[in-house]
């Protein structure tokens, strides 16, 4: 009778472990890390996720209209899609049951999303908006989203505050282990580029890795580089930079010419308002991305003397078919191309054979300098058009009048001013061009004495064009001539 009581209490203890097992795996099944329980949260708060990024992404959909309605149809606003969306989510917005805000404690773009329509609920989401005006959620693992901000977030040559946010569906951030030392107000101090690995963990002992890259920290100047200057015109030049950055990149450019400074940010400048025949000294600072600077060995570089291609000229606006070349210099070799055999010193030296030949045209081509041109000249007979062709305005004719030949031949001809300074010095306006077709372009007319000759006269007696022209009267004095003529008109 003994024996079978102790059998049947190892049998009641053996039942009582088999069903305290058969209960823990129970339990197990229901409340444990992957149990029933937790997979069913898991799929609540999945399918919460899921409908409130449907909603915020139709609400940014119809700001994205109501942009390009007011920026390209209306033309009422001026910014950009991202922009218009962050100041219609300044402050907060609902949306279903859901309530959209920014993020104030990061950068502008990062958005949270709470349950409940006033912002009160738990934080569910954690997005950024980016420049297309489309949301980058932030993934979760083990119900465990992080973000984080750099401050600077372009490249700098200081340290980098980091500020880290996390958020889980479990309970509440417990710790963030992190490499870098932490400041008081929570961000980490990154004093250099590398791969920074961060442990967050929750209140439910759940945990997830977060590795940060780090590379906009450049602590370099840029290498040593020597600027060239190209395309040199009497108005300026080229200068190129030629410097190169390998850290972050050149970013900005200040080319110094003289007293001057210009920014760019381009590695090549061109400038065309200096003055001819005129030294200037060029400096070029560069900065890289990060803020290293680094200028260049100063250089010098003379802008050329002003001048005229006249071959081109004369081809592109002339119907010539001989050129005559004179230099205002004696001993200047100007190659005559088969009209002369020799420079002349002044104007009034020309033979008549060299621009009285029946049935042609002439450019008499003055170079740079002062010259006389005397009546006597151009008493001839010609029945075509003598083009008289200076240097933008610098080189300067003197006329005592245009006559035809008194003693025979044509009764007019034709002759035409280009780029040069006239100085008419006769007296009685209709004088200078008596029986002549008259031209001028380009020309700055200069009547030396006032009351004979007037801006009628020249323009209503033989005068037939008149372009780009200035036309000045007054009394001239050989040291000043700018200071003593009075413009009266401008043609154009």
């Amino acid at each position: 009778m003994k024996k079978n009581k102790g059998i049947t209490l190892i049998a009641l203890v053996i039942t009582i472990i088999v069903l305290l097992i058969l209960a823990g795996v129970s339990l197990n099944l229901i409340a444990g890390n992957d149990g029933i329980l937790r997979k069913a949260t898991s799929a609540v708060n999945k399918n919460k996720e899921e409908t409130a990024k449907e909603l915020v992404e139709l609400l940014i959909t119809d700001y994205q209209a109501e942009f390009y309605e007011k920026k390209y149809i209306n033309g009422s606003y001026g910014g950009t899609s991202q922009e218009f969306i962050l100041e219609k989510l300044r402050g907060g917005v609902s949306t279903g049951d859901y309530y959209v805000q920014l993020d104030d404690e990061m950068q502008d773009g990062f958005l949270n999303v709470y349950e409940g329509n006033e912002g009160t609920g738990d934080l569910l989401l954690l997005g950024m908006l980016q420049e297309n005006g489309t949301i980058e959620w932030e993934e979760k693992i083990n119900g465990i989203s992080v973000r984080y901000h750099l401050n600077p977030s372009n490249d700098t040559n200081g340290n980098i505050m980091l500020t880290i946010k996390a958020n889980s569906i479990n309970g509440s951030i417990s710790s963030i282990q992190s490499p870098l030392p932490q400041n008081e107000d929570g961000t980490y101090v990154v004093t250099e580029n590398g791969e920074y690995e961060f442990t967050i963990t929750d209140s439910s002992g759940a945990s997830r890795t977060k590795m940060i890259s780090i590379h906009k920290i450049d602590r370099i100047l840029p290498p040593d580089f020597e600027p060239t200057i190209t395309n040199i015109t009497e108005k300026g030049f080229t200068i190129e930079a030629n410097a190169v950055d390998n850290e972050s990149g050149i970013g900005k450019y200040e080319y110094y010419i003289g007293e001057e400074k210009y920014e760019s940010t381009k590695g090549s400048y061109t400038i065309d308002t200096l003055q001819e025949s005129t030294e200037y000294s060029i400096v070029v600072k560069v900065y890289d991305r990060a803020g290293n600077s680094k200028s260049s060995a100063e250089i010098k570089q003379i802008t050329k003397e002003g001048y005229v291609d006249y071959e081109g000229y004369i081809n592109k606006h002339m119907q010539v078919d001989k050129k005559i070349y004179i230099s205002s210099n004696y001993g200047n070799d100007i190659e005559g191309n088969g009209t002369q055999d020799k420079p002349y010193a002044t104007l009034d030296k020309i033979a008549e054979k060299d621009i009285i030949e029946k049935g042609y045209s002439y450019a008499v081509v003055l170079m740079n300098g002062e010259y006389e041109l005397t009546e006597k000249i151009f008493e001839l007979s010609c029945d075509e058009c003598i083009n008289i062709l200076g240097n933008k305005q610098k080189t300067n004719l003197t006329c005592h009048g245009f006559y035809p030949n008194s003693g025979g031949g044509s009764t007019e001809y034709e002759v035409a001013l280009y780029r040069l300074r006239f100085e008419a010095t006769n007296g009685g306006g209709n004088s200078y061009f008596l029986n002549t077709k008259f031209s001028m372009i380009n020309v700055a007319w200069f009547c030396s004495e006032p009351g004979y000759a007037s801006p009628s006269t020249f323009l209503t007696s033989n005068c037939y064009e008149f372009r780009n022209c200035t036309l000045y009267r007054g009394i001239p004095r050989k040291s000043s001539y700018s200071s003593t003529w009075t413009r009266l008109y401008t043609f154009y």
